[in-house]
């Protein structure tokens, strides 16, 4: 067991909760030590910058202002964005208050430069994503539906099973059809943002992913509610030959990682990604989060339930905003036309515009009836009231 005494990243690393601080933090912090002129392990270049600033913290003000500065000259050359250095200063932070070294860190706060907390990177562009859904890969049409249509974070679908899939069934001309789908994002969990939420998917990403579930079964892959959404390529020709890694019945799980080179990949190939920069116009996998979130809320969803649909904390309304799952749907397929890629979405726009004129004539007629009914019964109270008084008059 390790010993917390001993082992200072041992105690900075216990206050790291997701994945990605785990990763991270320890990085920068290690570019702060090399700053100092530590160029050795990790653990042991912490322990030996942890002894001297129990000696001096003075020191360790003046070194970590002067690395401050030094990242502001990065920020001015445009190596680095100034988000950059707040994220090096909460590492350098945490370290040191997980060990008990106690700075003036509101000095040392004073000299960071203000930074943009949302990246100037745009959404794409639909013409952009049509393009994308042409590529011969199976698994890219429903990967970019799903994410354009609820805003999914890519990690998600490390998480996803066909059984966290449910399709919403509505009547159109005497016969049921899906409307839209039910998605529960980060099955189980509950750590930082993988934290277990529902969504909606519209029709068409519903539909891309059938699509993808048939070929799979096609090709003798047995799915389940409890198979991986998402799985590797396998062979569908020459099947007899192939290592029993590349078969349809072996399925491997497709991970997050894997959907993020995959995107990548596909950016490049059909040609929206010619050339390489260090920050492109839009983001491989953030992108489609931007994309859900701008054209559901042009599309006419309250801006809350669009919060809700990509997993979004609402502030304190996370106790008290309970709308009925109804609701939700209703609110969503208001956006369903503004979320869908291919190209009929006029058509699209037209059916749902149609269907909601009918529900709200329907709505009329039982609006009608109702106040028909009431009517009848005033005019037998009345009767009934009549016939009552003129029969005390008799007696």
């Amino acid at each position: 067991m390790v010993s917390f005494a001993d082992d200072p990243m041992a105690v900075f690393s216990y206050a790291l909760k997701s994945k990605h601080s785990k990763r991270k933090y320890p990085q920068r912090f290690k570019t702060f030590l090399t700053f100092l002129g530590y160029n050795g392990l990790l653990k042991d270049d912490a322990t030996d910058f942890l002894k001297e600033a129990r000696e001096n913290q003075e020191w360790v003000e003046d070194k970590l202002m002067q690395f401050i500065s030094t990242q502001i000259d990065r920020v001015n050359r445009g190596e680095i964005a100034a988000a950059t250095i707040a994220n090096y200063y909460k590492a350098v932070k945490l370290f040191c208050e997980m060990n008990r070294i106690r700075l003036a860190w509101k000095m040392i706060r004073c000299g960071l430069p203000s930074a943009n907390k949302a990246a100037d990177d745009r959404a794409p562009r639909l013409d952009e994503i049509q393009r994308l859904l042409e590529d011969s890969d199976p698994r890219v049409k429903p990967i970019i539906c799903v994410m354009a249509s609820c805003g999914m974070r890519v990690g998600a679908w490390d998480y996803l099973k066909w059984k966290h899939i449910t399709p919403v069934m509505e009547a159109d001309e005497d016969k049921a059809q899906v409307v839209a789908a039910k998605v529960v994002v980060y099955a189980g969990q509950n750590e930082g943002k993988r934290r277990q939420y529902v969504t909606r998917i519209s029709a068409e990403a519903y539909n891309a992913l059938q699509e993808w579930k048939d070929y799979r079964v096609r090709h003798g892959e047995v799915v389940t509610g409890e198979s991986w959404v998402m799985r590797d390529l396998f062979q569908t020709e020459n099947v007899r030959r192939g290592a029993n890694s590349a078969l349809a019945t072996n399925p491997r799980q497709f991970r997050s990682s894997g959907i993020k080179s995959l995107l990548n990949r596909v950016l490049w190939r059909h040609g929206i990604r010619v050339k390489p920069e260090k920050r492109h116009e839009f983001k491989a996998t953030h992108g489609y989060r931007k994309f859900c979130m701008s054209h559901a809320e042009t599309g006419g969803m309250k801006s809350i339930n669009v919060k809700m649909l990509m997993g979004h904390s609402i502030g304190i309304e996370d106790s008290y905003y309970r709308p009925q799952e109804r609701d939700i749907l209703e609110d969503y397929k208001k956006a369903i036309p503004s979320l869908t890629i291919s190209e009929n979405r006029e058509a699209i726009q037209a059916k749902l515009l149609d269907r909601d004129n009918a529900m709200q004539k329907m709505k009329e007629k039982y609006d009608a009836d109702i106040e028909l009914l009431k009517d009848e019964v005033r005019f037998m109270r009345q009767l009934i009231d009549s016939a009552m008084s003129g029969g005390g008059r008799g007696c």
